[in-house]
């Protein structure tokens, strides 16, 4: 007895669906942002372009791409462009804050500095915006302004992560500074835990605060 082809289509179409989301899961990248690293520093990777005219010394290349999340990369490691990918210092733009990428010939884009020297695996960096005893008041987005002003006044209108830490550490409000956590977070707003080390500093130097906790 012969097979219906139209029978059959639906069946075929459903494995190759499925094949597909299989192959699309497993290269699925979950980086923050698109960035390059070098001389110990992260540059997030813009898409302002520059102008020729604004290209100077090449400093270096991309060594190692790959686009699977990792808590640690070295120098020369891009998760955006390849292998061999030209990097090239930019005029009257210091090297610690902005680069600029050969992404096709003739053509570069900015990555600028984080100021983020191997903090891919923190669980989280902003600003401290409140200090009470033994605690601080983390915010991963907050202006100049709203500093100095009590949580109560933002809480209804803010947007973006809060996380109440635990901690030892001598902080000051308004310093950047990246955490990891000690054990589990409750997921009330703001977010609660216990931290396990913080680092801190205006520009994220990896400077690390004794008695974390």
């Amino acid at each position: 007895m012969k097979r219906s082809l139209k029978k059959e289509l639906p069946i075929l179409f459903l494995i190759c669906l499925i094949l597909c989301s299989g192959c699309s899961g497993s290269t699925m990248a979950s980086w923050a942002y698109p960035f390059v690293k070098w001389d110990d520093v992260n540059y997030k990777i813009t898409s302002e372009e520059v102008p020729r005219t604004d290209i100077e010394q090449r400093i270096g290349k991309i060594k190692r791409f790959s686009d699977r999340e990792s808590s640690s990369v070295s120098n020369g490691f891009s998760n955006a462009y390849p292998k061999g990918t030209k990097l090239y210092a930019i005029k009257g733009i210091s090297q610690k804050d902005g680069i600029a990428l050969e992404v096709e010939d003739g053509r570069y884009l900015k990555a600028v500095g984080t100021g983020e020297k191997q903090l891919l695996d923190a669980d989280g960096v902003g600003t401290v915006f409140s200090i009470k005893a033994g605690k601080v008041l983390i915010l991963d987005s907050v202006e100049v302004d709203d500093l100095g002003k009590s949580w109560q006044e933002l809480a209804d209108n803010y947007q973006g992560q809060a996380i109440w830490l635990s901690t030892r550490a001598k902080l000051k409000v308004g310093e950047r500074v990246a955490y990891w956590t000690d054990g589990g977070i409750d997921t009330s707003f703001p977010a609660q835990a216990k931290a396990k080390k913080i680092y801190g500093g205006t520009k994220l130097r990896l400077t690390k605060l004794e008695n974390s906790y």
